[in-house]
């Protein structure tokens, strides 16, 4: 059983399932944009990283469904090759829809060229909406020990803050001395995390020895 998992065991929470992907995907990207038009905007690339989380068994909703937390071991090249390999695929799976567009259905051809001109575009906005929560979360001042990471803490506008309440609850479940580190996407959300008990670090970010 993975250290995931035996957080939400121990403090009876459940990971998302693939059947929550668009939920977490929803208030993720709610969460980290201005408005309802420009979460629909970056929805291709927060389906991806929500995908991904999902998988890994790190994503965490509260009862509301209002409240999302990512917490998971901290394997920054896994996770880069996994990212990676995901857009590879996708990229594989464009231009084979190109491909037979251009041989068979004319329509699958602007499908795919459409899709491809939307995942650019959601890439693009999501680094300048996202541009503050992009301080990797891991400094020098960060140990070492069974280290783990809050990778997102994303709450839905106009709600109330569940997800804090939910992270207070999956880190109170990790082994003692596991190590949870996290960048703040604001001042706001950092201050947040210091009224949890986390130590403040550089660039907004923030860790917490269980």
């Amino acid at each position: 059983m993975s250290a995931n998992s035996s957080s939400s065991a121990a403090v009876g929470i459940s990971p998302a399932g693939l059947r929550d992907l668009p939920r977490v995907s929803w208030v993720m990207a709610r969460a980290f944009t201005p408005n309802e038009g420009a979460a629909v905007a970056v929805l291709p690339l927060i389906v991806i990283v929500s995908f991904l989380q999902v998988v890994r068994r790190a994503a965490y909703l509260d009862e509301t469904r209002t409240g999302l937390v990512c917490l998971s071991r901290h394997r920054p090249i896994v996770d880069a090759l996994i990212m990676g390999a995901v857009f590879v695929v996708l990229f594989a799976g464009f231009v084979m829809m190109g491909y037979l567009g251009a041989a068979t259905i004319p329509a699958l051809d602007l499908l795919a060229l459409a899709m491809m001109a939307w995942l650019l575009a959601a890439t693009v906005l999501g680094v300048v909406y996202m541009s503050g929560s992009l301080t990797t979360p891991v400094g020098r001042e960060t140990p070492r020990h069974q280290l783990h990471t809050i990778a997102g803490l994303a709450q839905l506008p106009g709600t109330r803050l569940t997800a804090v309440l939910l992270a207070r609850r999956l880190v109170a479940g990790l082994p003692p001395g596991t190590v949870v580190a996290t960048a703040a996407a604001s001042d706001t959300l950092h201050g947040q995390y210091l009224r949890l008990g986390f130590r403040p670090g550089k660039h907004r970010r923030a860790y917490l020895v269980v």
